[in-house]
């Protein structure tokens, strides 16, 4: 170990170890911290008002910190197995969603502050911890020029909480996990960035619980932070080493082994949910609204500035954005990093006790950052959507619009380098001024109606709220489904007797034989003991769903368990006489394994410190640690709090200085209005469609806007189709558990909800015309009507465009083309002819006639095609009429330019040898039956207004 050359001025201790001096503990001491905590107030004082934002899944969350509190009151330390939910039927929910953030919740609950306490108090520490970490991960990373690396790490911090994705996910989204994860992802970023500079393993200890932590908190968040984070980490490393690879072995070790102490430690998680995935229904994960591709972010939404919000929706629209400011002053950094690329290097050639962090370096690693940004949100955009597809497990991310939480990591150690292009003399002015701007950039969103009034919720709101429509299990999509349910609607007998406040038996008692006598001695939320007395063998059912951890004992002896049909219930033969029956949940064989994995983990984490402790070989203060005196952090934490008064005490009892306030029937940004209501006395107020001609595999953005003229007993779930327009064939559908991700039954009058679809066209769409339909289903599965008839509501018709259009001489027969009408040509024709079957006597040959048809411009009316066969003597003998592409394609609709394709079958009389025949093709207005004068190339009108065609020589 190389010792600290001021060691001789300080005190020893018994240990060795150098105790720090009055004058050194100041210096060491950091006021910038504290100026970077305060810059959550805001967010922070906005959290504690009572009740809960209205967000999409601030509740469900909610219920999910209920149910693990509940299994944490019975000892059970590490829940997996839900009991409540699922109508009592119990689900694999923490086996498979990560419940750190539950967990968490749930200590802070049972400590005094109740369930909702408990989630409060800690989405208000994540707030918390957001710039703080974000100002640690700046500070280690910046180069002590002029004072200027605490100073630009506050404005990192700042760049980082102050994102509109934040306060989306705080009180539209409500993602708990996700909050959670995003906190502690600078704090990755810090401790790898530590170890790797200093190439010390007690920092890659750290690293390494941080990096553990992350997957219990969130473990998408985890899937997507892992790559950039190891890759943020090597590089460190790489650019730390130099030319001259200074310890590069140790600091790679550094860099890397976090990452396997991080796996091992999350392993009881990310085992037993890889391997036992197989068990359950994740592939409903990757279909619908959770289709990778329908989440993919245009560029204009991922830029979007901040928007102003409308009071009277009870969910306002905010755009999945990086932040304007965000934008601007990470290109304002890179600009500081290609600065420092200029910058002479540094002369830490050999082992020493400060290493210093060049400008130089910090230049070349912000470069590094900025292709990690530039990933992240090319990742995001709807170009990526083949990388996903490739990728197996990354589908089950649902929302790639994540990784705006790596993004904004990368844009805010950019961003707080910005600073750092301001002279020396305006730097504090800049900071101060960067402080008010950037809250400035999203006030809008700062200022949150008043939170939905909330009691604290029991198991009996678990019971009500799956009754009421809402997402059973938490879940959405059913996703973690034992894959035994072959029918996912069991009966709702038991969330019946949990709503009304009691403990349901899971013995199905209705199918042990007559003259059975069955007592229910012991239950836990994980086991239940029985007392059977049966006067024959019978299979026995509890109402539990079969998922592997299940087992069953009779008299103490381990026994099959089966899982009966169609509800996956598991199910157990008892013999005839006087028996014990247990059923408990306990562990499997990969979740033993995980166990194992996690305590080798522990292990590796306290070697990576004994190592660390005896092998140091940089200590000391690095260059990080040169700091501006206490004034310029006072004045800085000074500016932070006069923001904070004026959010609170002058804008925040006037929010509408950033709030619009649009009448409820026709809000301000809808484009269309419908005003159609359904009998329930919900109305449709109207859409919003960003395409009137998506393209084949593309996506169709719908927005609806509804709203609830009473109140709603029952919650209802909507949809939106694209049809054909004969009815008869859907293309794409998306169904929603909400409208808008808020349950009707919460619906207030007086306030409209916005509801967003994004469908998703198949590659093989035909390129017709299709209509954008919707309704609303009830919670029977049943159609509810519209009070003027009818069940659904077309709100409008799109032309769906080819992906690869057919081009003009590729049209068979496009030899000669005919002009029909003003608008119309006809540039091709293929006839051929197809064989009577050989099971009928009663038909004759039949001729399949495709007509390749070009709009000049869009026609006027929709026209009808005639086809007439005519034999050799001229005798007409069989003729088929009717719209074009039977009838998907109206005339009317067709896009100039584009060449239809229409196919008919004509069946010829019996006898008859079709290579003689003629067919003469034209169009006609359905209304009189006038043909459409046609002409040909040079310009003479056709006899009759009909092309004559021959059957091809083929």
């Amino acid at each position: 170990m190389v010792r600290d050359p001021q060691a001789g001025s300080a005190r020893v201790g018994i240990s060795g170890q150098r105790r720090l001096s009055a004058a050194e503990l100041r210096h060491r001491l950091d006021p910038w911290l504290i100026a970077a905590a305060a810059l959550a107030l805001i967010p922070a004082l906005a959290m504690t008002r009572p009740g809960i934002p209205h967000t999409a899944d601030g509740y469900v969350h909610l219920l999910r910190t209920l149910e693990v509190r509940e299994l944490l009151q019975s000892r059970v330390l590490y829940p997996r197995w839900a009991p409540d939910f699922y109508f009592g039927y119990g689900y694999p929910f923490f086996n498979f969603y990560a419940g750190g953030a539950h967990w968490l919740a749930a200590v802070a609950a049972m400590g005094g502050l109740g369930v909702l306490g408990g989630v409060t108090a800690l989405q208000i520490t994540a707030l918390f911890l957001y710039p703080v970490g974000a100002y640690l991960a700046a500070r280690a990373l910046y180069p002590a020029v002029s004072g200027t690396a605490r100073p630009a790490a506050l404005a990192a911090a700042a760049v980082y909480l102050y994102a509109p994705f934040r306060f989306r996910e705080l009180f539209q989204q409500g993602n708990l996990s996700q909050l959670v994860a995003l906190a502690l992802l600078p704090w990755c970023a810090w401790l790898l960035a530590r170890a790797t500079i200093r190439a010390d393993l007690r920092w890659s200890a750290a690293a390494g619980l941080a990096l553990g932590a992350l997957v219990y908190a969130h473990h998408p968040s985890a899937f997507l932070g892992y790559p950039f984070l190891a890759a943020y980490a090597v590089t460190v490393a790489l650019i730390g080493a130099g030319r001259q690879g200074r310890w590069l072995g140790r600091r790679l070790a550094a860099a890397l082994a976090p990452f396997g102490v991080g796996v091992l430690l999350s392993a009881p998680f990310w085992l037993p949910s890889l391997v036992e995935l197989r068990d359950a229904g994740i592939a409903a994960i990757a279909a619908g609204m959770f289709n990778v591709r329908v989440n993919l972010l245009p560029l204009a939404e991922l830029l979007a500035p901040a928007r102003v919000l409308d009071d009277t929706a009870l969910n306002p629209p905010q755009p999945n954005s990086l932040g304007n400011a965000q934008a601007l002053l990470a290109l304002a950094g890179l600009a500081a990093a290609l600065a420092w690329l200029r910058a002479p290097g540094g002369k830490a050639d050999s082992l020493s006790a400060e290493i210093p962090w060049t400008e130089r370096q910090a230049g070349w690693t912000l470069l590094f950052v900025t292709g990690l940004l530039i990933l992240a949100l090319f990742l995001i955009l709807p170009f990526a959507a083949p990388v996903w597809e490739a990728l197996p497990l990354a589908r089950f991310i649902a929302f790639p619009w994540r990784l705006l939480g790596p993004a904004l990591l990368w844009a805010a150690l950019l961003g707080g380098a910005a600073l750092y292009l301001v002279p020396s003399r305006l730097r504090t002015p800049a900071l101060l001024a960067l402080l008010v701007l950037i809250p400035l950039s999203v006030a809008t969103y700062l200022f949150p109606r008043p939170f939905a009034p909330v009691a604290e919720p029991t198991t009996a709101d678990i019971a009500r709220y799956e009754l009421e429509g809402g997402a059973r299990a938490t879940a959405s999509a059913n996703e973690y489904l034992p894959r035994w349910v072959a029918d996912p609607n069991p009966p709702t007998n038991m969330a019946e007797v949990i709503r009304e406040g009691r403990l349901p038996d899971p013995l199905d008692r209705s199918t042990l034989p007559s003259g059975s006598a069955a007592v229910w001695t012991a239950h836990s939320p994980l086991s239940d003991d029985y007392q059977l007395d049966l006067p024959a063998t019978a299979p026995v059912t509890l109402r539990r769903f079969f998922f592997p951890g299940w087992r069953a004992a009779i008299d103490g002896q381990l026994t099959p368990i089966t899982a009966s049909s169609p509800y996956g219930l598991i199910g157990v033969t008892v013999p005839a006489g006087r028996h014990s029956l247990e059923v408990s949940f306990g562990a499997t064989s990969p979740r033993r394994v995980g166990a194992g994995l996690a305590l080798a983990g522990c292990v590796a984490t306290a070697a990576l410190w004994w190592t660390g402790t005896r092998r140091r070989i940089i200590s000391g203060r690095s260059t990080e640690d040169t700091a501006p005196g206490w004034r310029p952090a006072l004045v800085a934490l000074g500016t932070i709090l006069v923001v904070t008064a004026a959010a609170a005490l002058v804008i925040g009892p006037h929010t509408h200085l950033f709030r619009t306030r649009s009448p409820v029937e026709a809000p301000a940004t809808m484009q269309h209005p419908v005003h159609a209501r359904f009998a329930n006395d919900v109305e449709l107020i109207g859409y919003d469609l960003d395409d009137h001609a998506p393209q084949q595999g593309g996506t169709l953005a719908v927005r609806l806007y509804w709203r609830a003229l009473t109140p709603q007993a029952a919650n209802v779930r909507p949809f939106v189709h694209l049809d054909a327009v004969t009815g008869d064939e859907t293309w794409a559908n998306e169904t929603k558990v909400h409208p808008g991700d808020k349950p009707s039954s919460r619906w207030t009058p007086g306030f409209y909800v916005v509801d967003d679809y994004r469908l998703l066209l198949p590659a093989e769409t035909p390129p017709l015309a299709a209509n954008v339909r919707t309704g609303l289903i009830d919670p029977s599965a049943k159609l509810v009507p519209l009070a003027a008839g009818g069940d659904t509501l077309t709100l409008a018709g799109v032309t769906i465009r080819e992906r690869h259009p057919m081009r003009l001489e590729t049209a068979p027969g496009h030899g000669q083309s005919y002009a029909i009408g003003d608008s119309i040509r006809l540039v091709g024709h293929a006839i051929t002819t197809r064989k009577p079957s050989p099971e009928s006597d009663a038909t004759g040959p039949s001729l399949d006639v495709t007509l390749y048809w070009q709009a000049i411009s869009r026609p006027p009316a929709d026209y009808t095609v005639f086809a007439q066969v005519f034999d050799r003597s001229g005798q007409k003998i069989a003729q088929v009429d009717g719209p074009p592409v039977g009838g998907r394609y109206p005339s009317s609709a067709w896009t100039p330019g584009q060449i239809v394709v229409d196919s008919r079958a004509i069946a010829l009389p019996k006898g008859v040898d079709p290579a003689g025949v003629q067919v003469a093709v034209g169009l006609y207005t359905p209304a009189d039956g006038v043909r459409l004068p046609i002409t040909d190339a040079q310009g003479a009108r056709l006899s009759d207004d009909q092309v004559l065609l021959m059957l091809d020589p083929s």
